[in-house]
């Protein structure tokens, strides 16, 4: 096995990273769940209350709020506001598809998606949620059963680390893989299909009902679509916080003026440097695409981030952290 983390992440380096998110002051875009959600979480579990701020009292406010003590230091009346704690559940959809070993330099978008995922879950961790996952592979949907704790995420580190390192052994495989088949579930920790897709996972998540959730959906999104996905991700949109995380490489969105041999495991295609043509209608393919996952997540009100191969994942990271507080 390659023990480049540029090709592989390792279960060293995901763990590191995911002590390096509790550190992390920036929070995703994410709108409350409800009114009553407050923006911490108070550390004990279930349902309860959370201290919000201390304001003057003004007509028409719960006189049982006032804070007595202050407004006898003060001489003026102060209450204490209070939002509601919800126990909330954190779902990763984790793409470890052989789309995702690809990078023309830097590390491989299946790397960026496992680092995402680790920094992420080492920040929820932290917030006392309970955290759950799943990884779309070749094989199937592994699935993470939403647990609190810091066993729990070493659990999820050590399945993304091992589904990860899968790829590229089972690229000759694909083609054995693809005739679908029916979703089915063997157990309460793996489903398994001939292959993975974004609709099956979010399908899944669908019937489940799964509501109050925090949603983050961390792929190159290469089989989303306007007719199916959209109506999934509409229907998780309705009940739960969910952000896009798109990782991807610069040749997809834009082939460079080079020779180039392209193959997803089943097909390989050769592109001369003097294939203007196909350039030309290539690259038109791929704005179009990413032009319609962007203005559907937009409608939706459902934040995007960009991350690229060519730029370590923690530092992306960072410097969206800097622009949000900016």
């Amino acid at each position: 096995m390659n023990n480049d983390d540029r090709i592989y992440s390792s279960f060293s380096r995901l763990s590191l990273l995911a002590k390096r998110g509790r550190d992390l002051s920036w929070r995703p875009p994410y709108s409350k769940i409800s009114p009553m959600s407050g923006v911490q979480k108070s550390h004990q579990r279930g349902r309860g209350l959370d201290f919000v701020e201390l304001r003057h009292y003004f007509p028409g406010d719960d006189v049982r709020c006032i804070d007595w003590r202050v407004t006898q230091r003060t001489g003026q009346a102060f209450i204490r506001l209070y939002a509601e704690e919800k126990d909330k559940n954190t779902v990763l959809i984790i793409d470890l598809r052989s789309s995702m070993f690809f990078a023309s330099d830097g590390s491989m978008k299946s790397v960026i998606a496992s680092e995402l995922a680790a920094i992420i879950a080492g920040r929820i961790q932290l917030e006392g949620d309970r955290i759950g996952a799943l990884l779309m592979t070749d094989k199937g949907i592994a699935v993470h059963q939403p647990q609190r704790g810091e066993k729990s995420l070493l659990t999820l580190l050590e399945n993304v680390v091992f589904h990860g390192q899968s790829l590229g052994q089972t690229l000759e495989k694909t083609q054995e893989n693809s005739v679908r088949k029916p979703l089915v579930c063997d157990g309460p920790e793996t489903c398994f299909s001939s292959q993975a897709s974004l609709d099956d996972v979010l399908k899944q998540l669908c019937l489940q009902k799964t509501k109050e959730s925090q949603i983050f959906m961390i792929s190159d999104f290469i089989d989303f679509t306007v007719e199916k996905s959209n109506a999934f991700i509409a229907q998780l949109a309705k009940r739960n916080n969910v952000i896009a995380l798109r990782v991807s490489d610069p040749f997809e969105d834009q082939l460079p003026e080079i020779a180039l041999v392209m193959g997803n495991g089943n097909v390989q295609l050769d592109v001369s440097q003097n294939a203007a043509e196909l350039r030309q209608r290539y690259n038109q393919f791929a704005a179009q695409q990413n032009q319609q996952l962007e203005a559907s997540l937009t409608a939706m009100g459902i934040p995007c981030l960009h991350l690229s191969t060519h730029q370590d994942c923690w530092q992306q990271l960072a410097a969206m952290s800097i622009k949000g507080q900016g």
